[in-house]
């Protein structure tokens, strides 16, 4: 199922965890809201009590608290249709959900209609995905949206940079690790260690998920 049509098929959406991924996601969705695209029920869960200013930010965006509404995760998990995870929850003691959880980089290419460049690697991801959006920047008139891991969450930029000609996001393994859809026109991947073994188990599994990045990418893309 793709992203247009989990979001026709979903009446509640989940949104676990309220750091960047999550404020992004909640605005993301209260967009497509009033853009007819999207006609469900947002429910934010998170394990911390959240801080006045996010409280604010759920009230505004017309969301639920999961923790007013269901005795716990896995509750909250049963009765979202789908569900965005900050990159920073892991996810493998929830394999039974697997169908439900979107990805940041997919939602964002439902999204954004223009082109996209990718950039990931163990190290050096942050300077290398600045160095080109300072370089597009400063030698074209292109106009730059940058996002993802460098900070500002992705889903925000359709909102926020609609005049922007491309995309330049830096993705983790976390990021890219359930992304199905996801087709950047180039994809960059500067280079691979051992790293996050704690969470993908084995150098294979990390690999794989960085692989996701060129997944859906056709001839003509980079």
């Amino acid at each position: 199922m793709n992203v247009q049509e989990q979001l026709a098929n979903a009446q509640r959406i989940g949104i676990w965890g309220m750091g960047t991924t999550g404020t992004a996601a909640l605005r993301f969705f209260s967009w497509l809201n009033m853009q007819g695209r999207c006609a469900a029920t947002l429910v934010v869960w998170d394990d911390k009590p959240l801080t006045s200013d996010a409280l604010a930010l759920v009230r505004a965006h017309h969301g639920q608290l999961g923790t007013d509404c269901f005795s716990g995760v896995q509750e909250f998990l049963n009765h979202c249709d789908l569900i965005v995870v900050s990159p920073g929850i892991d996810i493998r003691l929830h394999t039974a959900f697997f169908h439900k959880f979107c990805s940041e980089p997919d939602l964002f290419a439902y999204a954004w209609h223009r082109p996209i460049i990718a950039i990931t690697g163990t190290v050096g991801k942050t300077s290398t995905t600045a160095l080109i959006a300072h370089t597009f920047s400063e030698l074209s008139p292109t106009k730059i949206a940058l996002g993802g891991n460098i900070g500002t969450g992705m889903l925000t930029l359709p909102l926020d940079c609609a005049d922007a000609d491309s995309a330049v996001l830096e993705l983790s393994s976390f990021q890219l690790e359930y992304a199905h859809t996801f087709r950047p026109k180039i994809a960059i991947w500067t280079n691979l260690s051992a790293n996050h073994l704690d969470r993908h188990e084995t150098l294979d599994a990390y690999v794989a998920a960085k692989l996701r990045m060129f997944q859906n990418q056709c001839p003509g893309d980079v």
